[in-house]
């Protein structure tokens, strides 16, 4: 398998949101076999959970409401506990894959991520966790707040202490830019 570091190391415990594997824009078999394995899965209490077929399309529809270039190419894969959003970017290849864009509507910002879709999660996750998953934020959170635990699949944690819908969260700062703007 080619994921085995990344189970071997968060060791896959919950399939929170029904698990259906996603659709797919183009053919990755390493894409449509994590998915299929993993789609709808929370690992470590929250901190990272992997998109399945509803929460997908929609993550993908929100995600190109706040950031319009990306429309029609981007599918978003994963996220973590801040709500950010990993995606495959099906326009640009890189490492010899897709793309893969980091999503984050608090700062306004998407960039690329140097790896590709196995070394992201085999390699990236654990050992740059601090820098792709902000680990020490999630550890005092979670301290902070063991009734929230594990974080639901459908929530993040704004500014550090509140937990709200992922969602609601992008759709309200995205429309909050597009006023300000």
């Amino acid at each position: 398998m080619a994921f085995e570091r990344f189970v071997e190391i968060f060791q896959p415990s919950a399939m929170e949101s029904g698990g259906a594997p996603r659709y797919t824009m183009a053919p990755v078999p390493e894409f449509d076999g994590f998915m299929t394995s993993f789609a709808g899965l929370t690992v470590g209490n929250g901190i990272y959970r992997v998109h399945e077929a509803t929460s997908g399309p929609r993550a993908d529809a929100f995600v190109s409401a706040a950031f319009p270039e990306y429309v029609n190419r981007i599918e978003c894969f994963g996220f973590d506990w801040l709500g950010r959003q990993y995606a495959l970017d099906w326009e640009t290849v890189d490492h010899d894959g897709p793309s893969i864009l980091l999503f984050d509507v608090t700062g306004g910002s998407g960039f690329k991520i140097p790896r590709n879709f196995v070394s992201f999660h085999n390699k990236l996750l654990i050992e740059q966790s601090e820098a792709a998953l902000v680990v020490s934020g999630f550890q005092k959170w979670e301290l902070e707040n063991p009734a929230s635990i594990p974080l639901p699949f459908d929530r993040c944690v704004v500014d550090g202490t509140t937990i709200t819908n992922i969602e609601q969260r992008w759709i309200a700062v995205t429309q909050q830019r597009a006023a300000a703007a």
